[in-house]
């Protein structure tokens, strides 16, 4: 495209993005990159037209092709991130598809292909920011790259949008959870969006769906399983299994050290 405005195509290896990039690049669009998307701050990217390796058509090992030796289009000098493509490669899709991706679940898509992103100050807050500008991130299922053309202009047509996520910035405290209280262990970031939560803790990614994700909200500070059944019953209602889910809920929480427990205490009078 000649106006600077970029799609990024991410993928684990082996579904077709430097193919795709040689495809596309040669008729349709200016040759940003392959393999690494530089993102500043503020959105916009860097162009680095590095060498595509490719498998060449009689097989063996990958070779390098310069993007003047692939006769690439050149991109412009200003560009910024406009689009986000999942690839999904099917050898027997007969015709693409797109599925656009809620925002918890497209983050989790990307974080994984981010080597920078626990360099940032609030990374997933970040992140979330960038995906809501570029109108989300969608899923493409194909079969060849010369079927990616339409779906990319799809997905360069796609508004921005806000999703009403709410950011709970990085906690690193060392309070001790006093007897019959759990919180939440320190984490490095996180948003929530409809009572799931997603969280960046050490190395991992994690989402937490359901009663786990309001679990977790509601144990901001030291709480007891008590209140943290008060505070589910506000949010879902009552029911007849309350206190044996959450504490099955909160001792995998636990183990998987997303919770603190401190020691066995007596419960409180009274349940929610």
């Amino acid at each position: 495209m000649t106006d600077g405005a970029v799609v990024a195509l991410v993928g684990p290896s082996g579904t077709g993005k430097s193919t795709a990039a040689r495809t596309l690049c040669r008729d349709h669009f200016g040759y940003v990159s392959d393999e690494t998307v530089a993102l500043r701050p503020d959105g916009s990217v860097v162009p680095f037209p590095k060498p595509i390796a490719l498998l060449p058509p009689s097989g063996g090992m990958k070779t390098e092709f310069g993007p003047d030796e692939l006769e690439l289009l050149p991109c412009p000098a200003d560009l910024r991130l406009d689009g986000i493509i999942s690839l999904e490669r099917d050898g027997v899709c007969e015709n693409p598809t797109i599925q656009e991706l809620g925002l918890l679940q497209g983050l989790i898509t990307l974080v994984p292909d981010m080597s920078a992103l626990p360099q940032l100050e609030t990374p997933l807050a970040w992140l979330a920011r960038v995906v809501e500008q570029c109108g989300g991130v969608h899923r493409v299922r194909y079969r060849n790259a010369d079927q990616l053309y339409e779906p990319i202009l799809d997905v360069l047509a796609a508004s921005s949008k806000a999703s009403g996520f709410t950011h709970h910035p990085s906690s690193t405290s060392e309070v001790d959870v006093p007897p019959g209280h759990v919180r939440r262990s320190s984490y490095t970031d996180a948003i929530e969006l409809d009572g799931e939560v997603l969280l960046i803790q050490g190395s991992e990614c994690l989402l937490l769906s359901g009663i786990g994700g309001l679990i977790w909200l509601a144990a901001g500070n030291p709480c007891t399983l008590d209140q943290v059944l008060r505070e589910l019953t506000a949010t879902v209602g009552d029911h007849p299994e309350a206190r044996r889910l959450a504490e099955d809920v909160i001792r995998e929480l636990e183990t998987m050290g997303v919770l603190l427990s401190g020691a066995t205490a007596p419960r409180e009078h009274g349940t929610a």
